[in-house]
């Protein structure tokens, strides 16, 4: 997205600096005939992950409910929905093929493995930087960009060839107006699900919902059988073959390893016949503390916990990934830690107010801090003095006034 938008961080003297963000990605799937906007998901950083395809997916697939909005003038328009809560009991609509260009994270083996377990249909690998292949969603992002985003503090239109310098869109400065992250995921949850129900000359002024009420049992919407919450869950989930290792000489546990931590269980300590056997394991991507594992069957055996530094934070692949390779570069020391998540917390405070790559990295931990379906909130509460900063920069329960930067401080 064309935004020039910065963020409100500590830096390593806890002294509260604006800091630029890279870039903003908005995922988004979109129905082509209806144009409604099935699924979302907001991604802050040079590129996004497979797992943020995986949950913009997984976000399509579950039932949509109003988020409690921050600001006050901020509302849902009257009957404001996501297509998922079009028939609260029957199937939720998804399309039966979905065109994506051939971005590294779409065909990433999380997502394509996902797709193939819990949502079914055909995917449409078009060629890279083409977006005339894909025209409805090119236009939607556009029309995002010039009704909506590039009126916030920071916007700007991109210089065209024959300028010198981009033009500013909006009356606000970046530096005095840093972005709120929940603020802003509000402000796209209001403006997608009101583009649901708005309606499009094109399509007769019919509104997308009403497209899909009148044409709920055409099969280019329904995609039988229904889904349920479980379908979404699997998206970000994954069912790999783990190996049993220990040592009964040495006196190691038995224990299973998964992204360089090992999993284990008191119960299954000396549990010496499993040494060497290979058994099925349930991982869930967006939250590593724990793996399941089960029989041929799939049913539960036992879950198995990540050892100490891992296990006391929620945390997804994406942040362990991060964490394992600042350690293996030196940056980040978590041996002896009691928490990786929170040493790693307290590193992005200590440099996001010395490059961009850490601001992001810093942003992305505020964002999941703010995230309503995650306990890191909680988390970060409960981290050390040096990662409580964070707790100061999100919103206290209930509508927040955005008019003083200071209130945060």
């Amino acid at each position: 997205m064309d935004v020039n938008w910065r963020l409100l961080i500590p830096n390593a003297r806890g002294e509260l600096v604006t800091m630029p963000i890279s870039a903003i990605w908005i995922l988004a799937i979109i129905d082509v005939s209806s144009t409604a906007i099935l699924g979302w998901k907001l991604v802050i950083g040079r590129s996004y992950s497979s797992l943020d395809v995986s949950q913009c997916f997984a976000s399509a697939m579950q039932r949509w409910t109003p988020r409690p909005l921050l600001v006050p003038e901020l509302l849902y328009v009257p009957g404001a929905m996501m297509p998922s809560n079009v028939d609260p009991t029957g199937p939720v609509p998804m399309g039966r093929l979905t065109a994506m260009d051939n971005a590294k994270a779409h065909k990433a083996k999380l997502p394509l493995e996902a797709w193939l377990l819990a949502h079914h249909g055909v995917l449409n690998f078009g060629r890279p930087h083409v977006p005339e292949a894909r025209p409805h969603i090119e236009q939607f992002f556009h029309r995002l960009e010039v009704g909506a985003l590039r009126l916030l503090p920071g916007g700007f239109k991109p210089r065209r060839t024959d300028e010198k310098n981009a033009t500013s869109t909006s009356a606000w400065s970046a530096h005095g107006h840093p972005v709120h992250l929940q603020a802003l995921e509000d402000l796209m949850d209001v403006v997608i699900t009101g583009h649901n129900v708005s309606p499009i000359p094109a399509r007769q002024h019919r509104t997308p919902i009403e497209i899909l009420l009148n044409y709920h049992d055409s099969p280019d919407f329904w995609l039988p059988p229904a889904f349920q919450e479980s379908n979404a869950r699997a998206l970000t989930t994954t069912c790999r073959d783990v190996k049993v290792k220990g040592s009964k000489n040495k006196n190691k546990p038995i224990h299973v390893q998964f992204l360089q931590v090992d999993y284990r269980h008191p119960d299954l300590d000396k549990a010496w016949e499993m040494l060497g056997q290979t058994y099925k394991a349930i991982i869930d991507y967006e939250d590593l503390r724990t793996i399941v594992l089960v029989d041929e069957s799939l049913r539960p055996i036992r879950t198995l916990y990540a050892v100490d530094p891992w296990r006391r934070h929620r945390h997804d692949i994406t942040t362990r990934r991060r964490i394992l390779a600042l350690s293996r570069s030196g940056q980040l020391e978590i041996h002896g830690a009691s928490s990786a998540v929170a040493a790693y917390a307290a590193y992005t405070i200590t440099k996001a107010g010395e490059s961009v790559v850490a601001a992001d990295q810093a942003a992305r931990m505020m964002q999941l801090a703010n995230s309503n379906d995650s306990d890191e909130h909680k988390d970060l509460e409960s981290m050390n003095d040096a990662v409580d900063v964070y707790s100061r920069l999100l919103p206290i329960k209930g509508r927040t006034s955005f008019t003083d930067v200071e209130e945060f401080a």
